[in-house]
């Protein structure tokens, strides 16, 4: 009977129950962070976002920046070995990742969603090879640099 009275009156106030939990999660509850595993989480949070450090179970340190909407803007990896584009996949849309052109067998620095209608993507090829990579959103290749 009070959870309903306390339901009520939240409602009658404006305020969603629902809302108001979506908006006490943390960034280390969004999926993504939840996916990486990442340990040793620690989060600064800022009037324009929040930053998020963690280590994966291999020991990579990765930092994950926030939009003030919770939405994931940057991705870094803080060693040289980078992660494997499979554990970054999922902020990457369908469209790039089939792009012909998209390094499959890379390793992740930097995941740059930049403006929601680009992604450009630093890292490694299989071979070593230094590479830069920017997209749109629907798959359109924009640049791409393979250092020698």
């Amino acid at each position: 009977m009070k959870t309903t009275t306390y339901i009520l009156i939240a409602t009658l106030a404006g305020f969603s129950v629902t809302g108001a939990l979506a908006q006490s999660k943390t960034p280390a509850d969004h999926p993504f962070v939840k996916a990486l595993g990442l340990e040793q989480i620690t989060e600064r949070h800022h009037y324009y976002g929040d930053d998020l450090h963690g280590v994966t179970a291999d020991g990579v340190p990765v930092e994950i920046e926030f939009d003030r909407d919770g939405e994931i803007e940057e991705v870094d990896v803080e060693s040289r070995e980078g992660l494997p584009i499979s554990a970054v996949s999922s902020l990457i849309p369908q469209a790039v990742l089939e792009h012909d052109q998209f390094p499959v067998d890379a390793h992740v620095k930097t995941l740059d969603i930049d403006d929601r209608d680009k992604i450009e993507i630093e890292g490694y090829l299989a071979n070593g090879q230094e590479f830069e990579a920017e997209f749109t959103f629907d798959g359109r290749l924009l640049e791409l640099d393979i250092d020698d």
